[in-house]
């Protein structure tokens, strides 16, 4: 897999400790156009592309096929950084709006946290965008949704109980039924998440996860955070 430069600039701003803000003060580049750049990079201007490549170039981050390289003061030493890391505490952080998430996973015990960081990683390993929905449930829809779309295209669903998360895919779409009979695994309305799932699902992922061209072709690994908030009152 080649990774994509949206992972890669979010990784080298991480790794400066920047916010998207003071990016855009020090690069001259709108907050906005950051954001396009870090999450759908391919509908922005190829000049703002190289004014930000040159920007990390001059901070020592250089972009490779598959990593990103940091050459230190005297230009001796280079170390490989996998850009596509996220800490748990950053992946949580992406939910914050969803108060129903933050109520339950508050209760649970460490397996079932690790449990809903691990189907987070394995899913957006594979490019799959992650928002909110404004529901009673606090529901978390998993597939492809662009920056601009008011609905996406949901492939999983999660939800979240005292007890632990549930997840299921979406059956409404016909063509996707093929695609959820090569996952084989068991899904279901009320079906907890538990150590196996999360071992198959990486088995799943680690041999190539098959999914709906209309989901794969476009989604990006966005998180909520990356999205207008759906809790916003007009």
């Amino acid at each position: 897999m080649i990774f994509e430069y949206d992972a890669k600039f979010r990784a080298a701003r991480a790794i400066l400790k920047l916010t998207r803000e003071q990016l855009s003060e020090m690069c001259g580049l709108k907050t906005s156009v950051i954001q396009r750049l870090e999450t759908d990079f391919e509908n922005v201007h190829s000049a703002n592309l190289e004014l930000l490549e040159e920007f990390f170039a001059e901070k020592g981050i250089n972009f490779g096929e598959n990593e990103i390289t940091i050459t230190d003061d005297l230009g001796g030493n280079t170390k490989i950084v996998d850009y596509d890391d996220i800490s748990d505490k950053e992946i949580i952080e992406s939910f914050h709006e969803n108060e129903v998430l933050n109520e339950k996973y508050s209760k649970w015990d460490k397996r079932e946290k690790s449990n809903f960081i691990s189907v987070v990683r394995i899913l957006r390993k594979n490019g799959l965008d992650f928002w909110n929905v404004n529901m009673n449930e606090g529901e978390i829809r998993s597939g492809s949704k662009g920056l601009d779309d008011i609905k996406g295209k949901p492939f999983f669903y999660m939800k979240f109980r005292d007890e632990g998360f549930t997840i299921d895919v979406n059956n409404g779409v016909k063509s996707y039924s093929k695609f959820i009979r090569k996952l084989n695994l068991d899904f279901g309305h009320g079906w907890f998440v538990d150590d196996s799932f999360v071992s198959k699902l990486n088995e799943i992922s680690e041999n190539g996860m098959e999914l709906p061209k209309v989901i794969q072709s476009s989604c990006k690994g966005r998180l909520p955070t990356d999205y207008p908030s759906p809790y916003e009152k007009s």
